[in-house]
């Protein structure tokens, strides 16, 4: 076993990809042909938006008992249009055809810094492209939100 120090991770050594074929099977994710996000994106915010059950029992006097009872995970991104990229065109093509349903479906892979890796299926939505000064580059937002359970490995693959 490798002798390694605690070290803390920085933002970029969470690696993003998209699978640019439109799969919708994280179990079967072989087919996928993933895409990074790296090149174009500056910023990535997680958010688990718990689902719970709050219930209050007459044996607490008031006080709620929650319970987590699920999750719908979502990841914000930011970042600038990059013309030419796989996954960066994947995004806002689906912006220019206003995709719906499971044409706005795809998978994400992260690869977290220890080395475990989530595939899971994905909407893409919210996206918005430009805005802002004539000489800006242009900017890129989008969400991702889970949909449906992923597929966590202790695998690295990029």
């Amino acid at each position: 076993m490798a002798d390694t120090k605690p070290y803390f991770p920085h933002n970029w050594q969470t690696g993003y990809f998209i699978d640019t074929t439109g799969s919708l099977d994280p179990a079967t994710s072989t087919t996928a042909s993933f895409a990074s996000l790296a090149a174009f994106v500056t910023g990535v915010t997680p958010a688990p938006n718990d689902v719970s059950d709050t219930s209050i029992y007459f044996a607490d006097e008031d006080n709620a008992s929650p319970e987590k009872t699920g999750s719908a995970y979502t990841w914000a991104v930011t970042g600038h249009v990059l013309v030419g990229d796989p996954a960066c065109d994947y995004i806002v093509g689906l912006y220019q055809s206003h995709a719906t349903g499971n044409a706005a479906k795809t998978l994400l892979k992260i690869v977290y810094p220890n080395g475990k890796t989530l595939i899971t299926r994905v909407v893409v939505q919210s996206i918005v492209v430009g805005g802002g000064n004539g000489n800006a580059k242009e900017t890129l937002t989008f969400t991702l939100a889970e949909s449906g359970k992923g597929v966590l490995s202790d695998t690295v693959s990029a």
